[in-house]
């Protein structure tokens, strides 16, 4: 078949396997890329989608037997868009025993395609799918043991798949946890490869994050006990490893609450002191640390009271000279302050206003841009709101805007002073501090009261990012949909600010300029 062949003309699935069949080995390549930009529209059109599934696609399968990298590449693309197609109990039934073999396949490429389509089968959530896949128990085996397989991207698409099993229908009937899989999970975990023994944690936390019925089903195999233990080995890269996976766990609010019945967070707590003290502090702190602060989010109780070593150690961080570790100290608080209760508490505690609040305040003035930027999104996170209108919105507010008062006398100016520099990271995340400001009735006051800032906002002649022009236009865009904005803004800045949002974000008429003096 030559390259230029009218593939959209072709009468059925059957005919292009057929042709495909009949192909010389160097023209399947060619083939197999003609038709792959044409299954999309196979879905459209009811004769070709029923052909899909009555026809013989062993012969797609049969191109991975080959040498030719860009043929089996090919082929597995396809094969991922047919697999969408084709009913997916469909698929596994007719075709589970060729999907066995090319998972038995030396070509990475090969299972990685193969156990993608396992994935498109089963994202629907197909029970009939998982019923075919369930009565295959030598693919669900081998599949399982891709968790092993050198190839870390091949391992990955095997998790994913087996995630996909574990998330459908009922738990008593599921063959993850009925048919010998979470056993095998269970040895692999005990293998001397440590790479091999994260993957399993990988995905034993995967599965008992999604409801707290799966994660008592993993509670007996131990998992999570030997994620916990590979935290105190004297391997640095593994405590990495584990305290990364334990970290996704506690993100999860039933997890969290095993993890702390189980004293973990107390034991881990108690670890921060002889960490800090130690040879390998600066890998292992940044790790505990981010841990506790998803803890301190989302925790019920006051970690900082509960885990006194992970409040000294951000104290600690914050009092050094080293900026690596400041910033992380203030990206902490301004993660756990993203908790609008957390951060109602925290805004008038000693600890907060004198040891993060200035450090805040140094990075926010620094003239290091990446820093700078840093420093702006943890403001961007302590400037969001979060509660309905009421008065805890009204609670929230006044503690924004003493947050906001204690990083700068002046802190509109400032803004508006980092608005205006030639530094995207920088500009783009002003903006957004902006943005949420907007909402807030005391920033709004400030936005008129602050000589030049509305100019700046109205100004279309400097030359900005998309992202920037974007986002100056959903600020003036909200000024106008706040009946607040009447009450605060002069007429002659009101019509101007109308003027600019009816002529959309990119005009290209006259440029805008707004001289507070003239008004």
């Amino acid at each position: 078949m030559s390259e230029d062949e009218d593939f959209s003309a072709l009468a059925s699935m059957e005919t292009f396997m057929s042709r495909l069949s009949l192909a010389p080995v160097e023209e399947k390549t060619s083939i197999l890329q003609n038709i792959l930009p044409l299954i999309g529209d196979i879905a459209q059109k009811p004769e070709w989608k029923a052909s899909v599934s009555q026809s013989n696609l062993h012969i797609l399968f049969d191109c991975f037997n080959t040498s030719s990298e860009e043929e089996m590449n090919i082929a597995g693309q396809v094969l991922q868009k047919i697999a969408a197609i084709i009913p997916p109990q469909v698929m596994i039934k007719k075709y589970s025993q060729n999907i066995k073999r090319c998972l038995e396949h030396p070509d990475s490429v090969v299972k990685k395609a193969n156990l993608k389509a396992l994935h498109v089968c089963l994202t629907g959530q197909s029970q009939a799918a998982l019923d075919e896949l369930a009565a295959n128990q030598p693919l669900l085996n081998l599949v399982t043991q891709k968790i092993r397989d050198p190839d870390l991207a091949v391992s990955k698409e095997a998790i994913i798949v087996l995630e996909d099993v574990a998330s459908i229908g009922r738990l008593e009937t599921n063959p993850f946890f009925n048919q010998g899989l979470l056993a095998m999970v269970k040895d692999l975990s005990q293998d001397k490869d440590e790479k091999v023994r994260m993957r399993t944690y990988d995905l034993a936390v995967s599965i008992s994050r999604l409801s707290p019925e799966h994660l008592e089903r993993i509670k007996p195999t131990s998992l999570i006990k030997s994620l916990v233990h590979e935290v105190i080995t004297d391997d640095v890269l593994i405590q990495l490893n584990a305290i990364e996976v334990l970290t996704l766990l506690a993100r999860s609010e039933h997890c969290q609450v095993y993890l702390d019945e189980c004293n973990v967070f107390s034991e881990l707590n108690q670890m921060i002191d002889s960490i800090s003290s130690g040879p390998m502090a600066n890998f292992l702190v940044p790790g505990f640390v981010k841990l506790f602060g998803v803890v301190a989010q989302s925790h019920k109780e006051d970690c900082f009271e509960k885990f006194p070593n992970f409040k000294s150690t951000l104290q600690s961080m914050l009092d050094g000279n080293d900026q690596i570790q400041q910033i992380l100290a203030i990206e902490t608080y301004g993660f756990i302050c993203q908790n609008p209760v957390k951060k109602i508490d925290l805004a008038n505690r000693q600890f907060f206003v004198e040891g993060f609040m200035p450090v805040l305040s140094k990075y926010l003035k620094t003239g290091i841009a990446n820093l700078r930027s840093k420093a702006m999104h943890v403001l961007d996170d302590l400037m969001t709101t979060h509660y309905e209108p009421g008065e805890n919105l009204n609670n929230e507010w006044r503690v924004n805007q003493a947050i906001l008062r204690r990083t700068d006398p002046n802190p509109l100016m400032r803004l508006l002073e980092y608005s205006r520099l030639p530094f995207p990271e920088v500009t783009i995340i002003t903006h957004s501090v902006l943005l949420k400001l907007v909402e807030q009735p005391f920033a709004l006051k400030m936005f008129q009261s602050t000589p030049g800032f509305m100019e700046s906002l109205l100004d279309r002649t400097v030359s900005q990012t998309k992202e920037v022009i974007l986002l100056k236009f959903r600020i003036l865009e909200r000024i106008t949909q706040l009946e607040l904005s009447r009450e605060i803004f002069p007429p002659e800045v009101a019509q101007k600010v109308a003027q600019y949002v009816q002529n959309g974000p990119f005009h290209a008429g006259s440029q805008v300029h707004v001289a507070f003096g003239e008004l």
